[in-house]
């Protein structure tokens, strides 16, 4: 009876690679402060949640409707993400151009902080290609008759949320892991993190144009 709900609450939390991530969350929102960081990480994963689910829902008659084909999304996604991982590589961020006026600096910090919880840490970071395909192919094995399709319906709401709701708890313990690891230990993480980071860039890209290839 619950082998749906574990089947989900597993795949989406391993999508959605929280504890992967961490070293780039915490990366990213060092200049934040901590009551910026804890309303970037909620903006974030509402999106990121938001998203997962009207992708599974909708997806497939979104990409139809749009004649994007996924591979498409999958180079984009991979693009996106070998750049962040290129700044983390070299240790550059692309700054804001700064003000020297107090309100416009706070307007521009307040502009940087919603669009970093959308992109790149709500998509593609928490809510990727990964996660898009996992949740398409989650909800796609549902099978519709009747009570059974509610029954799934409901193990798959419910392992979502769980699954999003403990890579929530991971990530706002970034500040007692930034304490435990230290600034050089974030450093190096970062380093390593970019790399890989990169790699799984590189081959979304790679995945998105075999199956360019095998179209043909």
């Amino acid at each position: 009876m619950l082998e749906f709900f574990s089947l989900v609450l597993i795949s989406v939390f391993l999508s959605v690679n929280a504890l992967g991530n961490l070293p780039l969350f915490i990366s990213m929102l060092a200049k934040f402060k901590k009551k910026e960081r804890k309303t970037v990480i909620r903006k974030s994963f509402v999106i990121a949640f938001v998203c997962f689910l009207l992708f599974s829902f909708f997806g497939k008659y979104i990409f139809e409707f749009m004649h994007i084909k996924f591979y498409s999304f999958y180079i984009a996604g991979g693009i996106l993400l070998s750049i962040i991982a290129l700044e983390m590589l070299l240790g550059k961020r692309v700054e804001t151009k700064i003000s020297e006026k107090e309100e416009k600096l706070l307007k521009e910090r307040e502009t940087e902080m919603e669009n970093i919880a959308i992109t790149p840490i709500a998509i593609p970071m928490l809510t990727g290609p990964g996660a898009i395909t996992m949740g398409l192919m989650l909800f796609g094995s549902i099978q519709f008759n009747g009570f059974g399709t509610a029954l799934q319906l409901i193990e798959f709401l419910t392992g979502t949320t769980l699954a999003y709701g403990f890579s929530f708890i991971i990530i706002t313990k970034s500040d007692f892991i930034r304490r435990v690891v230290g600034k050089m230990g974030l450093k190096v993480m970062s380093r390593i993190m970019g790399l890989l980071l990169l790699s799984i860039g590189v081959q979304f890209v790679v995945n998105g144009v075999i199956e360019i290839i095998a179209t043909l």
